[in-house]
């Protein structure tokens, strides 16, 4: 456990070294050329970045966000897993639809924008839809990636010890396939992440993605960098709670045989 936790402190400052390098240099070029380019410093970002969590401003656009995401995310991973489990299962089934999910996820969330606010309006179900959208596709694949990995040994010993349809899908193929699921959840947040910046840009009045191309428009450094910074921190958590929920789920897995 000790060591263990050196290590995990040591990770820390390997990773620390680089990054007040960069905010050092990052400082010192601001300094020298702010009159020339107007980018300000990252103490300048940080003061800001504070006095708009202070306001209030910075937190009411995260949780819009957020909200986005959280729901689209959950709806997409729910439709993209129970898809990905049956697919995986019945092959003629995944015949029959493969064709129809390889031409739907190489259409980008992006270029349905218009389309969404079309038919759900610019209030929140066109954001989810697209969230939705872009979710199914990662985590279906990759439930089907799953259910093929799962060593045919286990199936067949499963079946040894009586194991009927309903039991082999329950304590085997369900959590042999989990971790892949959740691989293809990762993905997807990061996608969600893109694609709700990009809606939020187009038609929206609130969020993150709206805040960065509000201050575009009115050519505010400072707060474009903060919704930069803000999506690159909420987007790391989001992936290491993932990556929690995978450790924690380890547990269920059956032993590889």
């Amino acid at each position: 456990m000790e060591l263990a936790s050196r290590r995990g402190r040591n990770d820390w400052i390997v990773a620390a070294v680089p990054a007040a390098a960069i905010l050092l240099t990052w400082e010192v070029a601001a300094a020298a050329t702010r009159a020339r380019y107007g980018v300000p410093g990252p103490s300048h970002v940080l003061i800001t970045w504070g006095r708009m969590i202070a306001d209030g401003s910075l937190l009411a656009d995260i949780n819009v966000s957020l909200r986005r995401i959280l729901v689209g995310f959950a709806i997409g991973s729910a439709l993209g897993y129970t898809a990905g489990l049956l697919l995986g299962n019945f092959r003629a089934l995944r015949r029959f639809c493969d064709p129809y999910i390889h031409f739907s996820r190489y259409v980008p969330p992006i270029s349905l924008i218009s389309l969404a606010v079309i038919l759900f309006g610019i209030g929140e179900n066109s954001k989810v839809f697209l969230i939705v959208y872009t979710a199914t596709f990662m985590v279906l694949l990759n439930t089907i990636a799953g259910v093929h990995a799962i060593p045919t040994n286990r199936m067949r010993a499963a079946r040894s010890f009586g194991a009927g349809t309903f039991q082999l899908f329950t304590h085997v193929i369900v959590p042999s396939s989990v971790s892949h699921a959740i691989t293809g959840m990762r993905i997807a947040m990061g996608n969600a992440f893109a694609t709700i910046v990009v809606a939020e840009m187009l038609a929206a009045r609130s969020g993150v993605g709206f805040l960065i191309y509000n201050s575009y428009q009115y050519l505010d450094i400072d707060k474009i960098l903060i919704g930069i910074f803000t999506l690159g921190l909420l987007g790391y958590l989001a992936d290491l709670a993932m990556r929690r929920l995978d450790r924690s789920l380890a547990r269920f897995r059956p032993l590889g045989f």
